[in-house]
């Protein structure tokens, strides 16, 4: 499901990024409608936003295997691209 919804999200991302935060609403702990609402992010250029929906899939499951990339690098990659210095 996360998945369609990303994909819509190259459509209508303000509709993408809502239906997702209603999922997480009701499914805290599906790491990835977290990870999926951080892609919606980034393909924003939202990278606040992404870094911190990326942190939160990797704490809700830190061994899940449906979110191989997220790593200290996915947190360097959102820091750089929005200007900070890391």
């Amino acid at each position: 499901m996360a998945n369609l919804i990303s994909l819509r999200g190259q459509l209508d991302p303000v509709a993408s990024e809502s239906r997702l935060k209603s999922f997480i609403a009701t499914q805290p702990e599906a790491a990835l409608l977290h990870f999926s609402l951080g892609n919606q992010y980034a393909q924003q250029s939202r990278w606040s936003e992404a870094q911190a929906a990326y942190f939160k899939a990797h704490s809700v499951d830190p061994e899940n295997a449906t979110t191989p990339s997220i790593s200290p690098s996915v947190s360097i990659s959102c820091t750089r691209e929005a200007g900070t210095r890391v």
